[in-house]
């Protein structure tokens, strides 16, 4: 941990961050004890999964308002939380295929993640340990991360609640079908992780080729395959605000971000020019993405 002075502006960004935080928590209390849990679920995994990355110094954080043990910051534990139930309520509103629920989770949060994390990386909030940065100082192995990591969470969590679907869970029972879902997490980290330390070990993470070409075939693949099921899932339900706070707060941060380091551009950092003219057309996808079950439907 280091102590930086960030922007004003961006230090305003994260307070309210927290205030939507607690919206949010609020929202999962009044739909109920499984919302809840699911909210708890993603924060436990997610705290795990960071303070692991942390203290195995693949990156460390430099600034944030409120600390966790093991250098971890609050914030970035509740961004893995909102994103997870934003994007789980959308998919799983879409359709009750795992596999679906899975590969739109996962493309909805790495979404917000390509236009989120290089603005909090050229900020200093956040330093890797990679030399190799492909998309604005930030590896694409955090892309891989989030899009793996949320969608087997996602699907994991759906599989469990299929199990009991048509009624409600007493207290004790919720408590176990959401550990075992934290424990599959953490197994498919496990099986995430082992392959790409392998890797690692054969030079391939330190080659730019293979990464942009595994990388960007991974994402076109699920992104074909999303596109191609969305036409034909129903839409007409009523609108959840979740499902826009989340994307449209992030999207307001990433630009936020990207304009401060233009305006004020840290040494050795140029400003992201570029990927803030890429924002309007990414955030659109993704707020697509989460507006998708709300649209008006032909097939209603």
């Amino acid at each position: 941990m280091m102590d930086i002075q960030p922007h004003p502006v961006v230090v305003a960004t994260l307070v309210g961050f927290h205030f939507l935080t607690a919206l949010i928590a609020y929202h999962a209390y009044k739909k109920g004890l499984r919302d809840v849990a699911n909210l708890v679920v993603a924060f436990i995994f997610a705290y795990g999964i960071e303070a692991f990355a942390v203290y195995s110094g693949n990156y460390s954080y430099h600034y944030f308002l409120i600390w966790l043990p093991g250098d971890v910051p609050a914030y970035v534990i509740f961004g893995w939380a909102l994103v997870f139930y934003a994007a789980y309520k959308v998919t799983t509103a879409l359709s009750n295929d795992w596999k679906f629920i899975a590969v739109m989770s996962g493309l909805l949060a790495t979404g917000l993640d390509l236009m989120f994390d290089p603005g909090t990386t050229g900020l200093g909030l956040w330093a890797w340990a990679s030399e190799l940065r492909l998309w604005y100082k930030v590896p694409l192995s955090n892309f891989f991360g989030w899009f793996l990591l949320l969608g087997s969470l996602a699907a994991c969590n759906h599989l469990f609640e299929q199990r009991h679907q048509n009624r409600e869970l007493a207290a004790f029972e919720l408590v176990k079908e959401k550990l075992m879902v934290i424990f599959c997490g953490y197994l498919a980290f496990i099986a995430i992780f082992l392959p790409y330390s392998f890797l690692g070990s054969l030079g391939m993470d330190k080659s730019v080729e293979a990464q942009m070409i595994f990388h960007v075939l991974l994402v076109l693949i699920a992104a074909v395959y999303v596109v191609w099921q969305l036409p034909r899932l129903p839409g007409g339900q009523p609108l959840d605000w979740v499902a826009l706070a989340v994307p449209v707060y992030l999207t307001l941060c990433g630009i936020t971000y990207n304009v401060v380091l233009i305006l004020v551009p840290r040494e050795g950092w140029p400003g992201h020019i570029t990927l803030l003219a890429l924002i309007p057309y990414l955030s659109a996808a993704v707020i697509a993405g989460f507006y998708w079950p709300y649209r008006k439907s032909s097939t209603q």
